[in-house]
């Protein structure tokens, strides 16, 4: 659409302006008599002054449309099963560690075996356990596994999912242990 070079005049700063300036409509005519700027900054007060409003609307309109919201992301991603699956691909590569502690812990959460009172601090270490052990195998060309010392589901005992509770050991080594615990393993 080519705009003309006729000037006009905006209904508040009373600033002559090309159309360019104005939010137009589609048959490319000015949709307000107010320029974009002078525009924004009226929307902008008037939001301003009905935060709390605006929030309120916004969360009866979610909770309203929540379920049909939920169907539409399924129902996006089964027709873009693709393009997910590509880009959790990617992350899974990119970020090999993370994805090793996110597994893990849902094993271990399954298993009800992630205690709730593990601070930060203690989910951090175990991520970095999970990173040291990924890094370890790169270099050596081994393949190391995370280990939990006192097995999740062992037969005498069950352990927890806790930084204190877990090792790098090479993998041969992890699965001949399965999961079986000595005294004499700590």
């Amino acid at each position: 659409m080519k705009i003309s070079g006729k000037l006009y005049s905006c209904s508040i700063c009373n600033k002559k302006k090309s159309l360019a300036d104005y939010y137009l409509k589609k048959n490319g005519t000015r949709a307000f008599s107010k320029c974009k700027c002078c525009k924004r900054k009226l929307d902008a007060e008037y939001r301003e002054g009905r935060r709390e409003i605006i929030k309120e609307q916004h969360k009866e309109w979610t909770d309203r449309n929540q379920e049909s919201e939920r169907l539409r992301l399924r129902q996006h991603a089964r027709a873009n099963k693709e393009q997910y699956a590509e880009r959790s691909r990617l992350w899974r590569k990119d970020n090999p560690h993370l994805h090793a502690a996110k597994e893990a812990k849902r094993r271990s959460a399954k298993l009800n075996r992630t205690p709730p009172w593990l601070s930060e601090a203690d989910i951090s270490r175990i991520k970095s356990i999970y990173k040291a052990c990924n890094r370890i195998t790169k270099k050596t060309g081994v393949l190391h596994h995370v280990d939990h010392i006192v097995p999740l589901q062992g037969k005498n005992v069950s352990g927890l999912h806790v930084p204190w509770n877990l090792q790098v050991i090479p993998a041969k080594q992890n699965l001949s242990k399965s999961n079986h615990f000595n005294d004499d393993m700590i």
